[in-house]
């Protein structure tokens, strides 16, 4: 067995609303690395089982505060962006297909104060 820890950098997991959904997103922060957030599109699931979307620090702009809406486990704050799965594993129910881009799942939405809204 290996002796890495998967949680370490977690800042913690934060509850976000998405119309009548609820996405868990998980909040890290690795030494020298720009914050990270892990998160399952509510669209196409991210991909399929044990795949999740990562949205980087560098990439987009990103606010954590633990200590503000602790009932959600801490307020978010993500710019804009686009979820970059296969809509084809949901459909299909089987592994992604391949269709050039065009069964893209390219869900754009931002994250306000731990509230998706499509952007």
């Amino acid at each position: 067995m290996g002796s890495f820890d998967l949680t370490q950098g977690k800042l913690g997991s934060v509850r976000v609303r998405y119309g009548d959904q609820m996405v868990f997103c998980e909040v890290y922060q690795h030494p020298g690395e720009p914050m990270q957030i892990h998160w399952k599109c509510p669209r196409c699931l991210s991909g399929g089982p044990n795949h999740m979307t990562r949205i980087t620090g560098d990439r987009k702009k990103i606010d954590y505060d633990p200590r503000a809406q602790l009932d959600d486990g801490g307020r978010l704050n993500v710019e804009a962006f686009e979820c970059p799965w296969d809509l084809g594993y949901v459909q299909a129910g089987g592994p992604r297909r391949q269709d050039h881009g065009i069964g893209m799942c390219k869900l754009t939405i931002e994250i306000a104060n731990s509230v998706a809204r499509d952007a």
